[in-house]
């Protein structure tokens, strides 16, 4: 039993996978329940958005987790300079004047549709709070996957690295999987309560 507990933790993206098919299990089954019951067939569309997002978001961490802690930051700039550009555009003078030049020339704003309006809801009902509350049980997890990582590193090394590097070197290397664990742990449970907390902004 301790060996399987030692190969979840040192493949802690198979956690993550697991709970990503049993979340869209779930979500298939309200979905379908939903639209017997109340025939809006346009609830197809939250379920579509809702698949797409899992399953991007499970394949980035995936990706994340494998591949450590500099590819997350890699990530994050790669999707915040974008941002950080729209937003300073947002601030400039010029910018606003254009919009408002073409807010002007417009006379009837374009009708939203309903897929339109449920995911400006969706946007709507997404606090800040929310990202507090999902990353302290995220980061609960990844202090236990630390700490037994650290306990039982003997399980997750061979015997001849063990033989053939010296005690600094095995304590060097113990130390950075521990905080790689806990990194990993915190990255596969953060990423399924952002499932979550997308599935309950989507829901009815």
């Amino acid at each position: 039993m301790n060996t399987f507990k030692s190969w979840l933790v040192a493949n802690m993206e198979v956690i993550l996978i697991i709970l990503t098919v049993l979340f869209l299990v779930f979500s298939a089954l309200f979905a379908y329940t939903h639209i017997k019951q109340t025939s809006n067939y346009v609830y197809l569309s939250m379920f579509f958005y809702l698949a797409i997002f899992v399953l991007v978001l499970c394949t980035v961490c995936v990706f994340c987790i494998k591949h450590g802690f500099f590819s997350l930051v890699i990530l994050l700039i790669f999707i915040g300079l974008p941002i950080l550009v729209d937003v300073l555009d947002s601030k400039d003078p010029s910018a606003e004047a254009t919009v408002q030049e073409t807010e002007n020339v417009q006379t009837q704003p374009a009708e939203k549709t309903e897929d339109d309006l449920m995911l400006d809801g969706a946007v709507e009902r997404i606090r800040w709070t929310w990202f507090i509350w999902a990353a302290i049980p995220a980061f609960l997890f990844g202090l236990v996957c630390a700490i037994y990582a650290n306990r039982n590193f003997d399980d997750v090394v061979s015997r001849r690295f063990l033989f053939r590097n010296s005690d600094v070197s095995v304590f060097e290397v113990q130390w950075k999987y521990t905080f790689n664990r806990f990194y990993a742990g915190f990255m596969a449970i953060f990423a399924f309560a952002l499932e979550i907390m997308m599935f309950v902004a989507l829901k009815p």
